[in-house]
């Protein structure tokens, strides 16, 4: 399945674009750690065309992401990427801090999570997580 034709309420997709053309994108999907009936998503892909590179695109993408979340009430946040990346947006190691990655890992150190509700933050998800189908496999991570 494509992550395009995952259902709505199971993804936020955002777009940038700029006199008509496709400038950048980010989407977080949903992710279910088990019975567990907090709220969670993942970010990826996000991607900023080379030519808007550097000018703040991809943070204002990852920001509205998560600010759109709390709208909605998800409860955290997850990533897989460079921690140097996104722990400006408030991203950190998310195991054993709030929950396990689906697979094992490349680089264990680039499983990230954030809390996004003061009600979830003491209690860490305990399940592995199952993505929508369209990026519940290994290869991706």
């Amino acid at each position: 399945r494509n992550l395009l034709e995952t259902a709505d309420d199971e993804r936020v997709v955002l777009i940038a674009t700029q006199d008509g053309r496709l400038i950048g994108g980010a989407i977080f999907s949903r992710l279910r750690f088990g019975g567990d009936a907090r709220g969670a998503f993942l970010l990826g892909p996000l991607a900023v065309a080379p030519r808007a590179q550097g000018k703040g695109l991809g943070g204002a993408l990852v920001t509205r992401g998560l600010d759109e979340l709390r709208r909605r009430e998800a409860h955290a946040a997850f990533t897989y990427g460079d921690p140097n990346d996104y722990g400006r947006f408030g991203f950190g190691p998310a195991d054993p801090s709030l929950g396990p990655a689906p697979f094992p890992l490349t680089h264990a150190e680039g499983w990230l999570g954030q809390w996004l509700s003061d009600i979830a933050s003491p209690m860490r998800f305990t399940s592995v997580p199952r993505y929508v189908d369209a990026l519940h496999h290994p290869r991706y991570w």
